[in-house]
């Protein structure tokens, strides 16, 4: 019997077809998500549990979207996480640290960078019953912040803050099982109760895509998907002080209970969670504590995406042949591939499984004429590195110290560091990256580490550094209001969605709640209402043709443009090669500029 996939809901590899749409001109979930147990339809404008009014999208990730909404209950702006409805449990792993951590005061959450779920609730809509989890308002994640150019200090500053959470969530048993840049996110101040234009202007400038029918049969794009779909986008932060908060927890488990795989990526997953060794132990967490404090502070990580051989090698290349009980591991995964492999007996303990012996040499003979070290971590750590960005030309922005401007749109920001801070973090990592999970250095060790209270420029004050930071960096990047995709699009001031706002917050808008259909469980109401349907009923623009003046067009920012996402096509072998080639050749344009080709595939090459 074949087992349901999680990328398709309830729904059985025999039983999936895509809907056949083309990819959006930018980063959007997929909508063959948008069926029987995947994401439910959102639109902005949209009631979430009869208090939460959807105003802007903020992220998404493989089971869940997550929308900036306004709470009418406690007028605040939080961060609601709906949760595809395949993956909808109430003992869930992020409910079940609410309670693990319910002792533990928010001011202690707070001061150990720590945000839990603040509520939740579900809702029944086309694609079955969903969970909601009301999250505290949060900026920017991790990986967009550090790609941003900040002093030394500002990386270290970071990175112990992470690891002071780490320490923190250890000591109560409990392990994070997808610690990385995306699940890190930076706190915002005084957002909660911010006015709605001061909130708005905080927000990137971003469309939307108007979804068409799924085939020449319907009138619309059904109910299973969205009348929209829209770009996500964080909210500014504070430039006067860069502080964190983990969040995400549903990978997280109790260490009395551990598994032996979580959904961690590669680039950050230690080898027993590759090779699904044994039960993951709080060693797994310090392993993608340490990919993501190199990924701080080198401009890349450590390890890198791709297969599992490719892992293995890079893996061998920096720590040594692979080890018992990795070396029995890799070599049944492999004899399944391929029958004719050897056996762990006939290979000695001193020869890797991944390259010849010559191989290995090669690589550090290679390494040491080109770029002076031998081994993989020194050279990573030592040699010269950095990362590009792009900026539109016409965009203000300012530069930090270790950043310079060629004059054609690109900032390069160097990485390098002294000799003496990069032997400190060297120690450090040597001491994170270790075969045994047991031989790994823990959190609390990680935080009392020297390499945080290294000083690479004259000791000023706490107030004076953020004072520094905040003037270089005190302008708001600016976005393109536009997007030209051949369509004739309307542009629609941000007004409509304040008026609209303002309505559903005043003494009329109860009213018409009393009046509207209930999506909340709490009402025993077992009924659905459609995704797209209103609160208060207002008339909705024609699709083609998005009137400046329908008090039903949400918006973002101050000015939008729609976009109709093209219909899906019938593909050709041929199509789909030349699709292929095409998403393979955009995958390589941010190599030359945002680095996500990590260090060790870079000190591979002269």
């Amino acid at each position: 019997m074949t087992q349901p996939s999680a990328s398709t809901g309830n729904m059985t590899e025999e039983e999936f077809q895509s809907y056949g749409y083309p990819p959006a001109p930018f980063d959007v979930e997929d909508l063959d998500r948008y069926r029987v147990g995947g994401y439910h339809p959102v639109i902005l404008g949209d009631m979430l549990g009869d208090r939460f009014e959807v105003i802007h999208k903020l992220g998404y990730g493989s089971y869940a979207t997550v929308w900036l909404c306004f709470d009418h209950h406690t007028d605040k702006w939080q961060a609601v996480k709906v949760v595809a409805a395949s993956h909808c449990d109430e003992n869930s792993s992020e409910l079940s640290m609410l309670k693990h951590f319910q002792n533990d005061s928010d001011e202690e959450l707070e001061k150990h960078h720590i945000c839990l779920p603040r509520d939740n609730f579900f809702i029944k809509g086309p694609n079955g019953r969903h969970l909601c989890i009301v999250m505290p308002l949060l900026g920017a994640p991790l990986e967009d912040i550090w790609r941003e150019g900040h002093d030394n200090f500002v990386y270290r500053h970071i990175s112990k803050q992470l690891a002071e959470a780490m320490a923190f969530i250890h000591s109560r048993g409990v392990c994070h099982g997808d610690f990385r840049p995306k699940n890190i996110l930076s706190k915002l101040k005084d957002v909660e109760h911010m006015e709605f234009d001061e909130l708005m202007s905080r927000l990137p400038r971003t469309g939307r895509l108007q979804v068409p029918p799924p085939n020449s049969n319907m009138e619309g794009p059904g109910p299973h998907l969205p009348e929209y779909i829209y770009p996500c986008s964080a909210l500014q932060m504070d430039a006067s002080s860069i502080d964190i908060a983990i969040c995400d927890f549903g990978e997280a488990y109790h260490i009395s209970d551990p598994p032996n795989f979580t959904g961690i990526p590669q680039c950050y997953a230690p080898p027993e969670t590759m090779l699904s060794t044994g039960p993951l132990s709080f060693g797994a967490d310090v392993w993608a504590l340490g990919n993501t404090i190199a990924e701080i502070r080198l401009g890349a990580p450590v390890m890198f995406e791709g297969g599992i051989y490719d892992y293995l090698e890079n893996l061998e290349d920096m720590l040594g042949p692979l080890p018992e009980p990795f070396r029995s591991a890799w070599i049944e995964l492999r004899t399944r591939m391929d029958p004719g492999v050897r056996s762990a007996s006939e290979l000695p303990l001193t020869e890797p499984l991944t390259m010849t012996t010559e191989s290995m040499a090669s690589y550090r003979e290679e390494r040491l004429k080109y770029k002076g070290y031998e081994d993989l971590l020194e050279t990573l750590v030592r040699k010269q590195s950095g990362h590009g960005r792009v900026v539109p030309t016409d965009t203000a922005f300012s530069l930090a110290t270790n950043e310079r401007y060629d004059g054609n749109g690109h900032i390069w920001t160097d990485r390098t560091l002294s000799k003496e801070e990069a032997d400190l973090l060297l120690d450090l990592l040597q001491k994170i990256f270790k075969y045994d999970p047991a031989e790994r250095c823990s959190a609390a060790d990680v935080v009392a580490h020297p390499w945080f209270d290294y000083e690479d420029y004259a000791p000023v004050l706490d107030e004076d550094i953020w004072d520094m930071h905040a003037a270089m960096h005190s302008d708001f990047t600016e976005f393109p209001t536009e997007y030209d995709y051949g369509e004739e699009n309307e542009a629609v001031d941000t007004n409509v969605l304040k008026e609209d706002h303002e309505k559903s917050s005043g003494p009329q808008a109860q009213e018409e709640d009393d009046m509207a259909p209930q999506t909340h469980e709490s009402t025993g109401d077992e009924s659905f209402v459609a995704p797209n349907q209103k609160v208060a009923e207002t008339p909705s623009p024609e699709p083609e043709s998005p009137s400046k003046d329908s008090e039903d067009v949400f918006f973002d920012a101050e000015v939008e443009r729609a976009v109709i996402l093209a219909p899906p096509q019938q593909h050709g072998i041929l199509d789909w090669i030349l699709d292929w080639v095409a998403g393979f050749a955009r995958s390589l344009l941010p190599r030359l500029y945002d680095g996500p080709m990590s260090l060790a595939d870079f000190c591979l090459y002269p």
